[in-house]
């Protein structure tokens, strides 16, 4: 009963990282007039607009409340896949990523607070932490993903993975 009730929670927790994703890109705010993934790497937030300001806030906030779900769904699935595993090291290594996935959070919630804070005090220059925040915040999604391929491989390949199950003690 408990797996099935985990199985659950990962399916309600995907669900709500997809409605969360797609609000985001449906309404994405605007910086200057050009779309803020477009603008946010080399505009400076001075030319933030007054119509402008309160979308690009609200959209932080969802932005903020995104990278917490992804997180907390990326983290428990790799938690849950590694418990799964038959091999240990494919176990150890998929508890492992899981760790490196929660602290991925940091960069993505980094990179919102550089916004909101340029947007508060109108920042004349952009941030040079921002482009490296931007691309550290993808890290736990291509760990994910990575984790989540070799994982399936595993389990696509019944003669390797008994062969790989009967050399561990």
């Amino acid at each position: 009963m408990k797996g099935r009730r985990q199985l659950i929670v990962l399916g309600v927790l995907a669900t709500l990282v997809v409605a969360v994703a797609v609000l985001l890109w449906s309404v994405a705010p605007t910086l200057n007039g050009a779309a803020l993934r477009d603008a946010e790497l080399h505009t400076s937030l001075a030319q933030l607009r007054a119509e402008e300001r309160a979308p690009f806030f609200r959209w932080l906030l969802w932005d903020c409340l995104f990278a917490l779900l992804y997180t907390v769904f990326y983290t428990w699935m790799l938690r849950w896949l590694a418990a799964g595993a038959r091999v240990s090291w494919l176990g150890v290594l998929g508890r492992t990523l899981s760790w490196f996935t929660a602290i991925a959070l940091v960069f993505d919630l980094c990179e919102n607070a550089i916004l909101w804070a340029g947007a508060v005090i109108g920042a004349t220059r952009v941030s040079p932490w921002l482009p490296v925040l931007v691309e550290l915040k993808f890290a736990s999604t291509a760990i994910f993903v990575g984790y989540v391929l070799m994982w399936g491989a595993h389990w696509l390949l019944p003669a390797k993975r008994d062969a790989i199950t009967r050399t561990v003690p």
